[in-house]
């Protein structure tokens, strides 16, 4: 992947006080090899895996961040011969486009500035559906979709009911890629990977006072597709595209391998 070039303003953003973790390497059959305490990224609020694969069938609807805030699942398919993924995927939930989503038990989609992560794979698209959004609960009403699905162009594309369809991202069937946005200020930017894919400005006025969670949203076409997704990270502030990939490719596995082994 190519670097990006990131001009990111200097923004004001709340430090979230997370704890050292030890960290353990390998499994109980390969044997354990300690390595030095680390610290997650200081504007991680939580990271979610979805590929501990030893819960029992009636705990999977609960999953503990690694900052122990716990996400609600509603609908999902489980196949335990893939962690919660089908088995010859990698493991991960897998959501079929019967209004899946996550929810969490509290409160967590920062005010501001913030950055979510998510790794995914897509696969059997179909049309109208979100992998990021948010909603306000007290609404019928999905609120906020943000990378959504157009089965006519055979590509995902940012928008929803408030904005104007203004970034299109390459088709990913069958691959397993990091979707990311990182809102600052008045701009939402959208990276495939670590490449960004488009900028979008947010209306002024736009409410962020959301409920977030990931999967199908509803009050759209009936359309679906099918897809896993593996992990998910939220922050209270905006991350470079420098702090994004060290975050996908050194951080994510080993707060995968904390939560797996604690």
């Amino acid at each position: 992947m190519k670097a990006p070039v990131c001009h990111a303003p200097v923004v004001r953003a709340r430090v979230v006080n997370a704890p050292v973790f030890s960290v353990r390497l390998g499994g109980r059959k390969s044997g354990i090899s300690s390595i030095p305490a680390i610290k997650p990224h200081p504007l991680l609020f939580d990271f979610w895996t979805f590929s501990k694969g030893d819960n029992a069938d009636e705990s999977r609807d609960r999953i503990v961040g690694l900052n122990n805030h716990v996400l609600r699942a509603y609908n999902f398919l489980w196949g335990p011969l893939s962690g919660y993924g089908y088995p010859g995927y990698l493991p991960g939930m897998v959501f079929d486009g019967i209004d899946d989503f996550l929810v969490s038990e509290e409160w967590i989609f920062p005010e501001g500035d913030y950055t979510v992560i998510a790794g995914v794979t897509l696969f059997e698209k179909r049309s109208g559906n979100s992998v990021f959004s948010t909603r306000d609960f007290n609404d019928s009403r999905s609120g906020w979709n943000i990378l959504q699905y157009e089965g006519d162009y055979g590509r995902l594309f940012f928008g929803n009911q408030t904005y104007k369809k203004s970034s299109r991202l390459s088709h990913v069937t069958g691959e397993t890629r990091f979707l990311s946005m990182v809102r600052s200020g008045n701009t939402i930017a959208v990276y495939l990977d670590t490449d960004p894919a488009g900028i979008v400005e947010v209306p002024m006025g736009t409410p962020n006072q959301k409920t977030y969670y990931l999967g199908h949203t509803q009050g759209l076409s009936n359309g679906y597709f099918h897809g896993i997704i593996h992990c998910n990270a939220v922050y209270s502030g905006a991350l470079t595209a420098d702090e994004l990939r060290r975050e996908m490719d050194e951080s994510f596995p080993l707060y995968e391998d904390i939560i797996i082994n604690r």
